[in-house]
């Protein structure tokens, strides 16, 4: 369970990017986040969704609709058109996969943490350049992913997990979470030798291997799986449907 005030709750990780980078521009974002990305960020950034302010009933909609991972698309879309919001600061686009949608490119990523840049937006060009110094020749995915990783409270949790089945599973996801997917793969694996191992495992192996490159790995991860491909989550259904194909 996560409570209001847990260290993991809010995107202190992609506030730390939009602050440090100075990142400017207006903001479509998850509806819980907004108070905490005014603390952080304003007036630099300014946010869509805020839980002091009574929303329109077409904020509502779009709202409503960014909640669904599958329509999160359109919903930053909407925004970006009708709402002039040239970013987007949400959580991890797709579970487990992530990719930007149709014109949007990706700034930031720290764990489930995403940061999108619409390419027409405003300060678009100011933004990719400023992503790119504050980078300095890292990748976006690996720096964000290892300082979530190595966050303190992050740190004690990982180690605390390693000494159960369910942890070390737990420690698997973190680690996809974070992009670091060989890790991740190798992971997964350990845990499919668990006696009481989960066959939705499987599929999360599949997926790692996938991202890794291990093409016929993956096959066989998800093969081994897909007698509980119902409890899987949708959008891993759809990615991992590809490796059948």
């Amino acid at each position: 369970m996560q409570y209001d005030l847990e260290p993991t709750v809010y995107p202190t990780h992609a506030a730390d990017f939009i602050e440090e980078a100075g990142i400017r521009g207006n903001v479509y974002n998850e509806g819980k986040w907004g108070g905490y990305l005014i603390w952080r960020g304003y007036p630099e950034i300014r946010v869509f969704f805020d839980t002091r302010h009574n929303l329109t009933p077409r904020m509502w909609d779009v709202l409503l609709e960014g909640l669904s991972l599958p329509r999160r698309t359109r919903a930053m879309q909407t925004s970006f058109l009708e709402f002039g919001t040239e970013l987007a600061v949400v959580k991890h686009g797709a579970e487990p996969f992530d990719a930007p949608p149709p014109g949007w490119k990706l700034l930031y990523k720290a764990g489930p943490e995403v940061v999108y840049q619409h390419e027409n937006g405003l300060n678009a060009e100011a933004n990719f350049a400023k992503t790119t110094t504050y980078l300095d020749g890292q990748s976006a995915r690996d720096l964000g992913g290892n300082r979530w990783l190595n966050e303190k409270w992050r740190a004690n949790r990982i180690l605390e997990d390693q000494n159960t089945n369910a942890g070390r599973l737990r420690n698997a996801r973190r680690l996809y979470r974070a992009d670091q997917y060989d890790e991740a793969a190798d992971a997964f694996d350990a845990c499919l030798r668990a006696e009481d191992a989960d066959p939705v495992v499987s599929l999360w192996a599949a997926a790692a291997h996938y991202q890794s490159g291990n093409l016929e790995t993956a096959r066989l991860r998800y093969d081994a799986g897909a007698v509980a491909l119902r409890r899987a989550p949708l959008l891993l259904q759809r990615d991992l449907l590809a490796l059948n194909r």
